[in-house]
């Protein structure tokens, strides 16, 4: 029985979704069970498999809350039609999720997790590039700068050496 697999491997699933948040049990056509698996490094972006609900009867050799009543004759059941077959309907309650869809979502979360650990580390290269091209132009254009200012001291000092006619 699948009841409610929350691991530690970024990956819960339920077969009773209804039971365990029951704002959900409305929802038990479409999402009576979950599985969820989380695709990044914190606990942010999911993605989430609904199965709907699985409608059951279950036949049983008797109602399972029978009464027992001590009498002359000793304990017995009742009422004597008690062992007519008892048939219950089981909702709210999807197709358990079996071990291999629970190793198959862990894997496909791994593989996701590289994924988005590549992109992280490209976009990173890429800031450190576009960061060391910055500094390399601030630092052309500062000596440009100082360039040009000294260029001008130099004639504002020319001028105020020179003799005037």
């Amino acid at each position: 029985m699948n009841t409610h697999v929350p691991q530690n491997d970024g990956v819960f699933s339920t077969d009773r979704l209804g039971e365990i948040w029951p704002e959900a049990a409305g929802y038990s056509g479409v999402a009576a069970g979950v599985l969820v698996i989380s695709v990044s490094p914190d606990p942010s972006d999911f993605i989430i498999w609904f199965r709907p609900e699985l409608v059951a009867t279950s036949s049983w050799a008797g109602e399972p809350k029978k009464l027992l009543h001590i009498g002359p004759n000793g304990d017995r059941l009742s009422p004597r039609k008690s062992f007519e077959v008892w048939k219950e309907t089981v909702r709210g309650r999807s197709l358990p999720w079996t071990p291999a869809d629970l190793d198959a979502a862990f894997d496909l979360r791994v593989s996701l997790l590289h994924v988005v650990l590549r992109r992280i580390n490209a976009a990173t290269r890429e800031r450190k590039r576009t960061t060391e091209r910055d500094q390399l132009l601030m630092a052309e254009l500062d000596h440009r700068v100082k360039n040009t200012i000294a260029n001008i001291q130099a004639l504002l000092c020319k001028r105020a050496v020179a003799p005037t006619h």
